[in-house]
């Protein structure tokens, strides 16, 4: 008796602890700080440097894509869209303090799910440095369907 009122339990602990929502948007981020070949031993890390230096043959076209990628994944399909999707990527920098800073990206009514990426690289990394918080926006039209921030967005 004591062992199936554990397997209840446990049970149920379980398919809680396995039930997870999924966020509407998601953002990954990259900061290639160093064009240094990264060592072997960090496989991922190595894949992403290798990605975003591709091509890039001089010192000067590796130190052009240094900076930080931020990716996004959103998902709006439970929501009704009646106009064009449109990303929005707000930031702050260390050289612009309490300015705001934006990039947008526009897609389809259609799109209701997808990819984009925002990329604060070369000069714009160099002269204005690291960005210090974040947030991204989903809109259809002026309508806020779904959002997402760094810890440090006020």
């Amino acid at each position: 008796m004591r062992a199936l009122h554990f397997l209840a339990i446990a049970s149920i602990l379980l398919s809680v602890s396995c039930a997870s929502h999924k966020s509407e948007v998601d953002v990954r981020t990259y900061h290639l700080k160093d064009t240094k070949r990264v060592k072997r031993d960090y496989k991922v890390v190595r894949a992403e440097q290798q990605k975003r230096l591709r091509g890039a043959i001089t010192q000067s076209e590796m130190a052009a894509r240094k900076g930080q990628y931020y990716m996004i994944d959103w998902d709006v399909r439970q929501h009704s869209v009646t106009d064009p999707i449109r990303v929005v990527f707000k930031y702050h920098q260390a050289a612009t303090g309490t300015i705001e800073l934006k990039m947008i990206e526009n897609f389809a009514k259609s799109e209701t799910r997808g990819s984009c990426e925002f990329a604060i690289v070369g000069e714009l990394y160099q002269k204005k440095g690291r960005v210090l918080d974040w947030r991204v926006e989903v809109y259809s039209g002026a309508k806020l369907l779904a959002s997402e921030q760094s810890y440090l967005w006020e």
